[in-house]
């Protein structure tokens, strides 16, 4: 029995080779009339000697369409290994920007999901940048020796400079590109940093670009209850951070983006903006014409139902609403003894609103933090007066005047709370 690793003769018998100790394949009994694996085929053929090339030379179909796939196999690997090691991914990318191909760069770049960073916003990013030139030649070496020319501005590309102490071990392989453009003696430098990371196919590291135009983790916080679009993406499933909605996008490129924000209180709220890691925070949104409208409305009718109260000489009416801590009632209680005094029989026993005006001021803003909103008016009135003469006689006094007053609310759970008030009557 022919060993099959070093092809030395053993005993009939032996499980293992008495030379080198490999076990032991029975090649002489070996099946004729079945069709024997190619792995069997070429483990003969190693160490069987003669009998061996007989039994390669009979099967010799298999052995070739074995030695065919191995070598397709190998081929493979090399061309994969080759297209996508450090240098290749960093060419591709090269030739990406040079041809103005995004689809190619695309592929090369380590992007982070989200609906701002697909392909088709990707393209317009980069077409928007990017256009092809013609290039003649070019060379690339490691960072380990610098390039020098002129440098074409290059997405992408991290950190120049000269990384040999540490580019061999590291995760990180920056390359440098020289390179001239057809028709011109002018030489130009760029460079390419790619990072690995887990490879697509078994067995070959995968190497992308860190693109340094992609800001991941991005925050937009806007007051709570808003409608926020960023271009043409409305935002959902917001967290909640002290007061205010928080959007988080995965990832964004940090070039112009039209962020718009929508709310139940202000105007609608519009601005480009460029993505940060620090993020934008929406604030001093302006109040809505439809907001100071319903404001205006609700001061002049607590104003009559205030001035009701006081010609009875009753309590702060119960209908008003008031914030927690507010000095409201404090106020109306001494507007009502500065007009009324029931015990002499003197004061206001007739008062009307004949007409007002919305004086408050157009640019007032609110944020999550602060709701508030001051209403002034401007009104007129008639009244009727009663008072005690120098000679202690009660005179009835009838008239109209004009005075202004100041409301200021606070929005919370969906109403407005009345915080303070003052009325300027004096008759």
């Amino acid at each position: 029995m022919y060993c099959p690793n070093c092809g030395k003769l053993n005993e009939e018998g032996d499980q293992y080779c008495v030379f080198c100790g490999a076990p032991l394949i029975d090649n002489q009994t070996f099946d004729q009339s079945a069709s024997p694996t190619p792995q069997q085929i070429l483990a003969l053929a190693k160490g069987a000697g003669r009998k061996g090339l007989a039994l390669v030379q009979r099967h010799k179909t298999a052995v070739i369409g074995t030695v065919a796939a191995v070598v397709v196999v190998a081929v493979a690997g090399s061309v994969l290994s080759a297209r996508f090691s450090a240098r290749g991914v960093a060419e591709r990318y090269f030739k990406a920007m040079l041809n103005g191909d995004a689809n190619a760069a695309y592929e090369c770049l380590d992007i982070v999901a989200s609906p701002y960073t697909a392909l088709s916003e990707f393209t317009d990013f980069w077409e928007e940048r990017y256009t092809p030139v013609d290039l003649y030649n070019y060379s690339v070496q490691s960072a380990d020796s610098s390039a020098s020319g002129n440098t074409l501005p290059f997405m992408g590309s991290g950190n120049s400079g000269s990384r040999a102490a540490r580019q061999a071990d590291s995760i990180e392989k920056t390359f440098n590109f020289n390179y001239y453009l057809r028709g011109s003696d002018q030489r130009y430098s760029a460079t390419v940093t790619v990072v690995e990371g887990t490879g697509e196919i078994p067995f070959i590291k995968g190497y992308k670009v860190m693109p340094d135009f992609q800001v991941t983790g991005f925050t937009i916080a806007a007051p709570a209850g808003s409608t926020v679009t960023l271009d043409s993406h409305a935002l959902a499933e917001p967290e909640s951070e002290g007061g205010m909605d928080v959007y988080r996008v995965p990832a964004i490129f940090n070039d112009a983006h039209v962020l718009s924000v929508e709310t139940a209180l202000g105007e609608p709220w519009t601005e480009v903006v460029v993505p940060s890691a620090e993020g934008v925070q929406i604030q001093d949104i302006l109040y809505s014409a439809d907001t100071r409208t319903a404001v205006y409305n609700q001061a002049v009718s607590q104003m009559s139902s205030i001035m009701a109260s006081v010609l009875a000489y009753g309590e702060m009416p119960q209908d008003i609403a008031l914030t927690p801590g507010s000095t409201a009632a404090q106020t109306y209680y001494q507007l009502r003894n500065d007009l009324v005094q029931p015990a002499e029989g003197t004061g206001l026993f007739q008062f009307s609103f004949t007409g007002s005006q919305d004086q408050s001021y157009t640019d007032q803003t609110f944020s999550s933090e602060e709701t508030t909103y001051t209403c002034s008016v401007d009104f007129n009135y008639a009244y009727g007066n009663i008072y005690r003469n120098w000679n202690d006689e009660l005179v009835t006094q009838d008239g109209n005047g004009g005075s202004s007053g100041e409301f200021t609310y606070v929005y919370e759970d969906g109403q407005w709370l009345l915080d303070s008030f003052w009325l300027g009557i004096y008759p």
